[in-house]
């Protein structure tokens, strides 16, 4: 009609206006946090584990309410007790969960099926016709007929993805799309999921700790610290460019920066500021040199190698040498043994030296501390054999730990997805936990004297 204008689309189709949740009283998950999502945009949530990523997708999704504040969808409040805006809201999401969620008593093709046979009276011909084209997708169109028994951890997380999809959601939320996967199972899951958002125009919001992969694909990013609250936001370009220490610890591990401001604060109260740089030293390559490098070498390397070595044994890979007459304990697993042991001390000393002049530039250049007091003080008072070598042979140990736990969880772990899944939170459980517990034993023996 003449003289009506259309009122125009936001950009914005998902916002979280000063909310703040926990499950309980005794605990806050989200304190006062306020983002949003652009229309189109595929963005990713980072954090480490309990800043509240997942909570963020379960709010959007109604299964809980926000404790205070707004979460708004499409210019709707969303409210969890009104069952007939939550079911109409949750037919435009997909949901790619972290472990698959796939239904086992059925096959690959009616896990894809299920949404559109409860959510459509579509002939089952034309079902028939989406399945196979969302499967062909993901490059799993032959497995159709599978159950989900017999395909691996990465085939299981593309079919979950084509499911997420078969709707063809406004958008669609990936809960810790890469946990678990091997290195070549997570390029392909990373490429596919940047895919599917070009090509459906989705908006995607991608919850994970893989820095990586996330600012490879990701055309925006939110960093979450351990409070609840978010840090720091903007293109991945802008956040690995940022010169905030909390920013650069996440994404470069850089604990020189972020340790140097705290011993700092903590030194000009007594007036030993110039200590500065022979504490940092002292605590990087005695303890978090080595004990942060075997957990983070846990997490990712570690889970990868568990993963590895799971996929082979449900492929029956392993089971295929050893008819031929080969050891895989010794044409598979001694290798990587071997491997996880060298590179374990090699990372802890580039972790340390990376500290060390992270701690340099914010003393030096950011504080004021003098450069030459930083540097004299450290060499006069740090042993080379006492100190740099303990956290060596440290750091060897704890490479023995982490590599022999994650092959033997791979190598011992059930054939099926779920078994994989399992045994890599396994590995970084009972891996984490040897290490912190040898850090005490070898402590005690190395530094028991002065």
């Amino acid at each position: 009609m003449p003289g009506l204008a259309l009122k125009p689309m936001s950009q914005t189709l998902i916002e979280f206006d000063h909310v703040t949740f926990g499950y309980d009283a005794s605990r806050t998950i989200l304190s006062d946090v306020s983002l949003s999502f652009r229309r189109g945009q595929l963005t990713a949530i980072l954090g480490g584990s309990g800043c509240g990523k997942t909570t963020l997708l379960r709010l959007i999704g109604g299964v809980y309410a926000a404790n205070q504040g707004r979460v708004v969808f499409d210019g709707e409040v969303i409210e969890p007790r009104d069952k007939t805006q939550l079911y109409r809201i949750r037919r435009r999401l997909g949901m790619l969960f972290q472990f698959g969620a796939l239904f086992t008593d059925l096959t690959v093709f009616e896990n894809v099926a299920f949404p559109l046979r409860e959510h459509t009276d579509l002939p089952e011909s034309l079902i028939r016709d989406i399945v196979l084209m969302k499967l062909n997708a993901v490059g799993l169109r032959g497995a159709a007929p599978l159950r989900i028994s017999q395909v691996s951890g990465g085939m299981a997380r593309r079919i979950a993805l084509a499911r997420a999809s078969v709707m063809d959601p406004e958008v669609i939320m990936y809960d810790e799309p890469f946990a678990g996967l091997d290195p070549i199972s997570m390029g392909i899951t990373a490429n596919l999921i940047r895919k599917l958002n070009d090509t459906t125009g989705a908006t995607s919001l991608m919850v994970s700790h893989d820095v990586q992969e996330c600012f490879a694909i990701a055309d925006y990013a939110y960093l979450m610290s351990s409070g609840g609250k978010v840090v720091a936001h903007g293109t991945p370009d802008q956040l690995a460019a940022s010169t905030d220490p909390e920013v650069r610890q996440f994404i470069r591990g850089e604990v020189g920066f972020v340790l140097a401001l705290q011993m700092y604060y903590a030194l000009v109260t007594y007036g030993a500021a110039e200590s500065l740089g022979l504490i940092v030293n002292l605590a990087l390559v005695r303890e978090l040199g080595p004990v942060v490098t075997a957990l983070l070498f846990a997490g990712r390397a570690g889970t990868s190698l568990t993963a590895e070595i799971g996929l082979m044994k449900a492929g029956e890979q392993l089971a295929a040498m050893e008819l031929m007459a080969i050891d895989p304990r010794a044409r598979v697993l001694a290798p990587r043994f071997i491997g996880g042991v060298i590179s374990m001390p090699l990372l802890a000393v580039l972790f340390s030296a990376v500290g060390i002049l992270g701690a340099y530039v914010v003393a030096v250049w950011l504080i004021g501390v003098d450069s030459g007091n930083f540097w004299s003080i450290m060499q006069s008072r740090v042993d080379v054999w006492r100190d740099v070598g303990n956290g060596v042979v440290k750091s060897f140990v704890f490479g023995v730990i982490c590599t022999v736990v994650a092959l033997y969880q791979g190598y011992e772990t059930q054939a099926t997805p779920e078994g994989v899944a399992h045994a890599t939170t396994r590995t970084v459980v009972t891996a984490s936990l040897g290490v912190l517990a040898m850090d005490f034993v070898l402590t005690a023996m190395m530094f028991a004297t002065p």
